[in-house]
């Protein structure tokens, strides 16, 4: 992004491999305004062995509830799940009658649908526009709300977002000039997956950087090669935590546009992270109920434990629906 009009004068620009696959970029420098910016560029590539990205959610359960990221983190950081890295997700629809607020697109966490909907708001326009996702075997996506019914079923991870920056190579024309702490994801033709946190408001939270409109970020994903890419959640949300590959401490990298740069507390997240296991659906489309069949199409309601006979059958703890289910090797719940 050096050569784009993006930037006057580099200040600081540091390359660090986080692991195999994983890098991270932090930029200070000038802009075009002379004004100072704080950016973080994170590169997932999830064609490298062990390599992942899912969602991440507060107290890690399958509902809406607040944490802060570097909270959510910890309750995930465990062998066989090191988080290298996370970023903040959807919009938190703070006009929902819900209790606790849920987001104002869709959350798919590994496999479950937390929420299957969009959510309008007129004061905010800017949201529950668009989605990123993931499938089970990781391959990115980004589209519109309206197309999203069509492909709901393939998505393994997948949180709402706002307004389009990049859709199939062609930038998109933005209607909003304001200037805001951003954070964007997106990825390019061999599926390497950007994610991408700019500080902002700096006259109020001394961040040390001005912010970034829409078309500004068009213009960095333009320039990485990205595909696709979307805007997510910004503000006080924005919000950047990654693992020194020296210490393998997990910090918060950027600084929150929040008193005392503080990261806010919030419903869902982004999570890069390393694994010997490849975690798959069994059986179950996510949906709570009591229906038999194939086990793509079976329900379940809350199963809590399982045991595996000689023969292959999987028995399953249906612990809400208050029976044991049957999961036979030939994959007939």
């Amino acid at each position: 992004i050096d050569s784009t009009t993006l930037i006057k004068t580099v200040v600081q620009d540091i390359y660090t491999e986080l692991a195999p696959g994983i890098t991270q970029t932090e930029i200070r420098y000038t802009n075009a305004k002379d004004s100072p910016m704080h950016v973080f560029l994170l590169a997932v590539n999830t064609s490298q062995p062990g390599v992942f990205i899912e969602t991440g959610t507060a107290l890690n359960k399958d509902s809406f509830s607040f944490q802060t990221i570097p909270q959510m983190v910890t309750a995930t950081d465990v062998p066989n799940h090191k988080i290298i890295a996370a970023v903040n997700g959807d919009f938190i629809d703070e006009e929902s009658t819900q209790s606790p607020f849920p987001t104002h697109g869709v959350l798919h966490k590994n496999g479950v649908v937390i929420k299957g909907t969009f959510t309008d708001t007129a004061q905010k326009p800017q949201q529950g526009l668009s989605f990123f996702g993931l499938t089970q075997k990781d391959t990115p996506m980004i589209d519109t709300r309206a197309n999203y019914a069509a492909v709901k079923s393939s998505l393994y991870n997948a949180t709402g977002g706002g307004v389009i920056l990049i859709k199939d190579h062609v930038v998109q024309t933005q209607t909003i000039p304001t200037i805001d702490p951003r954070t964007g994801i997106g990825f390019d033709d061999n599926g390497v997956v950007y994610m991408v946190v700019i500080d902002g408001r700096n006259g109020q939270y001394a961040t040390g950087s001005y912010g970034m409109n829409y078309a500004d970020m068009a213009a960095l994903f333009n320039a990485l090669g990205a595909k696709s890419a979307l805007n997510v959640d910004g503000g006080g949300s924005s919000t950047y935590v990654s693992r020194d590959p020296g210490s393998g401490t997990i910090a918060l990298r950027n600084l929150p546009s929040n008193p005392g740069n503080a990261p806010r507390q919030l419903n869902n997240c982004w999570m890069v992270y390393l694994s010997n296991f490849l975690v798959s659906n069994y059986a179950g489309t996510g949906s709570a109920g009591l229906t038999n069949g194939s086990a793509s199409s079976a329900t379940f309601d809350s199963p809590e434990g399982c045991a595996v006979d000689q023969n292959g059958n999987v028995y399953v703890a249906d612990k809400d629906n208050h029976v044991i289910r049957k999961i036979s090797s030939s994959g007939v719940v």
